[in-house]
């Protein structure tokens, strides 16, 4: 029990140790900032890295929303379902082998 108290201890410290030691530095000011415009035949909105809706062409497989996508998603749940069924089958046996039944 001493030993995982000062092996907690320990961790905690070197834990400590290292968030301190990877802060910011202080006495750094804020760093610049220029405005750049855009030029005249762009438009006035933001550039976005995700494409809007009906933007883009067919899906390719791989792709977010493409069928082996959600065949993987399937395989996931299905065998959750199966883990879990038969977890609560076994315990039931083993409860039934247990408990005693009335006469």
């Amino acid at each position: 029990m001493r030993t995982l108290r000062a092996a907690i201890v320990a961790l905690t410290v070197a834990i400590t140790g290292a968030v301190s030691l990877a802060g910011p530095a202080s006495g750094q000011g804020a760093p610049e900032t220029t405005v750049v415009p855009l030029p005249a035949g762009e438009p006035a909105g933001r550039p976005s890295i995700i494409p809007t809706p009906n933007s883009g062409g067919t899906v390719e497989p791989g792709e977010p929303g493409s069928g082996a996508q959600y065949a993987v998603l399937a395989l996931t749940v299905g065998g959750l379902a199966a883990i879990v069924m038969l977890i609560a089958r076994d315990s039931r046996r083993k409860r039934d082998q247990r408990t005693p039944k009335p006469v």
